[in-house]
């Protein structure tokens, strides 16, 4: 997997670097490519061995790849059943990603700050599009919505099975 991040992407999320550093403002768009990888990744493509320093050539520029400057604590982007996969991120000043989503960590209720973001984002520019403005929790709520429909049918076959099962031992008792 790759995502396209700005530095304090990894504070935002409160998941420090592991080793290394995070993307600076000195990663610009004319200098060498640099990348931070997972543990997932560290662990599958260099095990045993510290991912600093070593270049990534797919990425980047053809002839010199992206040099990994950093190793991150994994995390679960698609599902929270399945273990964290590998991920490259790569800073926006040197991969630009015309699609974005911002993150915001704020203390207290964060619903209050949605208001404020937007008009900030407007601020720069108001003619950028937004959608799904939301919070982490409401995010969070929608996609454990099927885990709890899930695990409301399961509950209703297991007290259905109980039922039939006591029913049925009633019926052989009395009989």
């Amino acid at each position: 997997d790759l995502n396209v991040v700005t530095p304090g992407f990894f504070d935002a999320l409160d998941k420090p670097l592991v080793l290394g550093r995070d993307f600076s403002a000195s990663d610009s768009a004319d200098g060498s490519g640099v990348a931070i990888v997972n543990e997932a990744m560290a662990r599958k493509f260099w095990p045993g061995r510290n991912p600093i320093g070593l270049r990534i050539k797919d990425l980047g520029p053809a002839s010199a790849g992206v040099e990994v400057v950093g190793v991150a604590r994994d995390v679960r982007m698609r599902s929270l059943r399945d273990p964290a996969a590998p991920m490259v991120y790569l800073p926006l000043s040197q991969f630009y990603m015309p699609r974005m989503t911002i993150l915001v960590r704020s203390e207290g209720d964060a619903a209050a700050l949605l208001r404020p973001v937007v008009d900030a984002v407007a601020g720069v520019d108001a003619g950028l599009p937004l959608f799904r403005v939301r919070t982490l929790s409401d995010k969070l709520g929608a996609f454990l919505g099927s885990e709890r429909l899930l695990a409301s049918l399961v509950s209703a076959f297991g007290a259905l099975a109980l039922l039939l099962a006591a029913a049925g031992l009633y019926g052989v008792v009395s009989y």
